[in-house]
């Protein structure tokens, strides 16, 4: 990839743009950083002339840049160690970024040929097409328009994979031997089908949090130690049923799965330093699902369940896919949480079936 560095400000309307260099015949600008500056570190050689803001750092100077600028629609950002090709975006607020660690990935002793690989082939000249091109027509721009499908897909499989979790659930409990005590409240109405249906959304919702928490390796305080980590992560942990849903015979009449989870939730109420859990309260404060908290459930159905919440189904591809909880944006969970508020229970406690009334 050709790169001419640039003597001057990138002059755009009003604003000048302090930009390092630029390749694909001007139209992927790019920003180069000290190495001894971070990437989202604000410095005063990355001010915008005009913007009335005397400090930028060189990710924010390269995406108002694109933003400002109809012929670039991608940028590289790099000081060296670090490595970042971004898109223009609509907002700032949550900036999108495909990142490289260069210094990890070129470290000999590291044997990363498989990361280098991918940079490789993400990062070739051929990938942002000629310089007569239109910024539409790189492969950058491909690979993003079906990943933007993809999302989609993957977000409507999430969708349907937790109204499959709610019925399954539902119905789990309702139907277990050893759950006389919750069929008799709903029979008598202490428990309205309404109410139980709120708690086994909140059950959805803590699920939805610990593979969140728990993908981003966010659930543990700085202090937890490495004997409590695994502890967690060997028996308690809901990362682990992800695999094991997969294993048809693990989907067995045990309750054992359950009882386990049980402990995670009970442990995040009020706190369980062996296994290095911090008392969170709210969601998972009791009273919140006391009526599930207190009844059984088999590992067929508590794994069933984990199947659709953790695994997509393409219908394009036809393939199975992992959830990817790690990087989910409040966006996809929010779309979530509202098709359930459309949901409307249905409890036949003689058949002992739970459902939801037809749209």
């Amino acid at each position: 990839m050709d790169i001419t560095p640039l003597l001057a400000p990138v002059q755009l309307g009003d604003r000048a743009f302090p930009i390092s260099a630029q390749a694909i015949g001007g139209r992927l600008p790019v920003i180069i950083a000290p190495h001894n500056l971070g990437l989202d570190d604000p410095d005063q050689s990355f001010a915008i002339l005009g913007s009335g803001t005397r400090r930028k750092s060189a990710h924010q100077l390269a995406q108002e840049f694109l933003n400002a600028d109809r012929n670039s629609l991608w940028a590289i950002v790099t000081n060296g160690k670090i490595l970042r090709l971004l898109r223009d975006a609509d907002t700032l607020t949550r900036p999108n970024f495909l990142e490289f660690d260069l210094e990890t990935i070129l470290r000999d002793e590291q044997q990363r040929y498989a990361d280098f690989a991918a940079l490789w082939r993400m990062l070739h000249a051929s990938r942002a097409g000629a310089a007569t091109a239109s910024s539409s027509d790189c492969i950058w721009e491909k690979w993003k328009s079906e990943g933007h499908a993809q999302g989609l897909r993957i977000r409507d499989g999430l969708r349907d994979g937790v109204q499959e979790a709610l019925l399954i659930l539902g119905t789990g409990f309702i139907t277990h031997r050893e759950n006389d005590s919750l069929r008799q409240s709903l029979h008598d109405g202490a428990l309205t089908k309404e109410d139980y249906f709120q708690q086994l959304l909140r059950l959805i919702y803590r699920c939805l949090f610990l593979f969140c928490s728990e993908e981003r390796d966010l659930l543990h305080p700085q202090d937890a130690s490495t004997t409590a980590r695994l502890a967690y992560a060997t028996g308690y942990s809901l990362r682990r049923l992800r695999t094991l849903s997969l294993r048809q015979s693990a989907h067995d009449p045990h309750g054992d799965l359950w009882q386990s989870v049980r402990i995670t939730f009970s442990s995040l109420a009020t706190g369980q330093p062996r296994l290095g859990l911090p008392a969170l309260g709210g969601l998972f404060a009791q009273g919140q699902c006391s009526d599930l908290d207190s009844s059984s459930l088999t590992n067929r159905d508590l794994l069933s369940a984990m199947k659709h919440l953790r695994w997509f189904f393409d219908k394009k591809t036809g393939q199975r896919g992992a959830i990817d909880y790690r990087n989910m944006g409040p966006e996809e969970l929010g779309s979530v949480y509202e098709s359930l508020l459309e949901l409307v229970p249905q409890l036949d406690l003689p058949s002992r079936n739970f459902g939801f009334a037809p749209n």
